[in-house]
C-alpha cells in the first residue's frame, strides 16, 4: 500500500533474512523516495545498479567499487552508440574549432554559469576574461600558436 511522504529524499532499507534454521535467506531491500525528486523509473535504476553493484562485489570481493562495471548492457549501447551518433551532418553555419565555439556562446549568454565549482562560480564572460588572460600570459612566455602547453592543476575553477 501507499506508505505516505518520504522522511528522506532517498532512502535504502536493508532486512536480513532467515530461514527456519536460522541460515541466512537473502536480503530484502525496499527503497523510499521523494517523488517530487524522483520517478518510478530513475529509482528502479538505482536500484537495479546496487544490485548489479554487489553481485559484482560478491562475485570478486578483491575487486575496488571503482573498478566495478555498474551499466547495464543496454546503457553501454546507448551511451556509445546512441548517443554518441555523430553521422548528422553539422549546420553549415557554426563555428567549428573550439575557440570559435566557446566565443560564440560567450556572445550569446556571457551572464549565463559557466564554471560551478567548490572554490569558484564563473560566467561565460569571467572565464572568457580569465581564458584571454592566460593566453596572454603565455604569449609573454614564449608560446606561440600551435605550441604544445601541459596543464596539471587539481580540479577547480582555475
Amino acid at each position: 500500500g501507499e506508505l505516505g511522504a518520504a522522511k528522506f529524499d532517498l532512502g535504502f532499507n536493508f532486512i536480513e533474512r532467515k530461514d527456519a534454521e536460522g541460515a541466512p535467506a537473502g536480503v530484502e531491500v525496499t527503497v523510499e523516495y521523494s517523488t517530487d525528486l524522483f520517478d518510478e523509473e530513475t529509482v528502479a535504476r538505482l536500484a537495479r545498479r546496487l544490485v548489479r553493484m554487489l553481485s559484482l562485489g560478491v562475485a570478486d570481493p578483491s575487486m575496488p567499487l571503482s573498478q566495478l562495471d555498474l551499466l547495464e548492457p543496454r546503457e553501454w549501447r546507448q551511451l556509445l552508440t546512441e548517443w554518441n551518433d555523430t553521422g548528422h551532418a553539422a549546420e553549415s553555419d557554426a563555428p567549428g574549432t573550439v575557440p570559435e565555439v566557446f566565443a560564440a556562446q560567450v556572445a550569446r549568454t556571457p551572464d549565463r554559469p559557466a564554471i560551478m565549482a567548490e572554490d569558484a562560480h564563473l560566467t561565460y564572460a569571467e572565464l572568457d576574461e580569465r581564458s584571454t588572460s592566460l593566453a596572454a600570459l603565455l604569449t609573454t612566455r614564449g608560446v606561440r600558436r600551435g605550441d604544445v602547453v601541459a596543464v596539471a592543476v587539481p580540479r577547480s575553477a582555475a
